[in-house]
């Protein structure tokens, strides 16, 4: 099943999140966030690459395959 907006997915311990420059995955990264338990997190936006999601009340960036939807 193919993960989109607005659905509620799983994100293993160790998963670092990113902050890009200009909300852009291609830019420099300018912050980062290491999940250190399992988390469920909303996904708020589709890219190429990336998903964006919202963690603490913040758009992040994980990488596609380091995520697993929920069902």
């Amino acid at each position: 099943m193919k993960v989109k907006k607005g659905d509620l997915v799983h994100i293993p311990a160790s998963t670092t999140l990113k902050k890009h420059v200009n909300d852009n995955p291609q830019e420099e990264v300018q912050r980062w966030a290491v999940i250190e338990t399992p988390k469920a997190i909303l996904v708020v936006e589709e890219r190429p690459d990336h998903y964006e999601v919202l963690y603490n009340g913040e758009k992040w960036f994980v990488k596609r395959s380091e995520i697993f939807l929920m069902e």
